[in-house]
């Protein structure tokens, strides 16, 4: 019922981290990259394990929707996909290298106008024509509910090529932009078994039921903005699509780990608002 953490001094310098299975690379990012945010100087992660994983954001999902939004905020990170991870050996790769930020901006997003829709469909050691069908079946979902500026973007790796992952993969992430330069992400991971075009049509119905709903942030990143909002100076607002149980669960750790105030308006499973007044961390130097 308790925990105790005390920790040590956080440094700049070069860090790899190999989780050993396929284990979510972008899990062990999520919990890294607040803190070296603020670290002085230059941090280097090289983190080896899975890339693409159910139930965690695709190394796709952060480069393309997660970081932009956080750049707005004052956010320094690159991140590069050097190879593709996926279940059971992973072995995957990404490198993150992180400034210091001074202090992190708020942000106030309630609403926003979709610009354009990006289709990016990824495989590897698997025939071309699965990213083909996804993309196909995925661009025709679009366009039939009346989106038709569709870019699509396809990442066809074999084993020859260094970024390929060592066991087969595929996936998709479809990508809304909006007026505001925020993005929605919209994703669904290939199943053995499954054809192309149901793993498209996943994402397309998930993207479909989120923009009904007129709010201009992704149930994912609602979560993912917590501890972000939580640490940045003046108040946040934002509207998300849907109020998940994880950033139910991260709002009521940041109140009592950095006691960081909020207020939800909406329930779990409802498009709801959040308002947070950031603690206005400050980082050293």
């Amino acid at each position: 019922m308790e925990i105790y953490y005390k920790p040590g001094e956080a440094r700049p310098g070069r860090y790899v981290i190999d989780v050993g299975t396929a284990g979510s690379t972008t899990l062990m990012l999520q919990s890294l990259l607040p803190v070296i945010t603020f670290i002085p100087g230059e941090v280097e992660l090289e983190l080896r394990g899975g890339t693409n994983n159910p139930w965690a954001p695709p190394i796709d999902y952060v480069q393309h929707v997660l970081l932009p939004i956080l750049r707005i905020m004052g956010v320094r990170v690159e991140i590069e996909l050097v190879r593709r991870g996926f279940y059971p050996r992973g072995m995957g790769v990404i490198k993150v290298k992180t400034r210091q930020a001074s202090s992190l901006k708020p942000i106030r997003i309630t609403n926003a106008n979709l610009t354009k829709v990006q289709v990016i469909a990824y495989s590897c050691n698997l025939p071309e024509h699965i990213c083909d069908r996804m993309i196909k079946r995925a661009i025709d979902l679009i366009k039939r509910n009346g989106i038709n500026d569709v870019e699509a973007i396809s990442e066809v790796l074999q084993k020859d090529d260094a970024k390929c992952s060592i066991d087969p993969g595929a996936g998709i992430l479809i990508v809304a932009h909006l007026d505001n330069g925020v993005r929605m992400g919209f994703d669904a991971l290939g199943v053995k078994g499954l054809p192309a075009e149901k793993v498209a049509e996943t994402s397309v119905n998930d993207m479909i039921k989120q923009l009904a709903t007129g709010a201009p942030i992704d149930k994912h990143l609602g979560d993912q903005l917590v501890i972000w909002v939580a640490l940045a100076e003046g108040e946040s607002i934002y509207r998300v699509t849907e109020l998940t149980s994880h950033a139910a669960t991260a709002i009521e750790i940041s109140k009592k780990v950095l006691n960081a105030s909020f207020n939800v308006e909406g329930m779990i499973g409802e498009t709801s608002t959040i308002k947070c007044r950031g603690i206005g961390l400050k980082a050293k130097t």
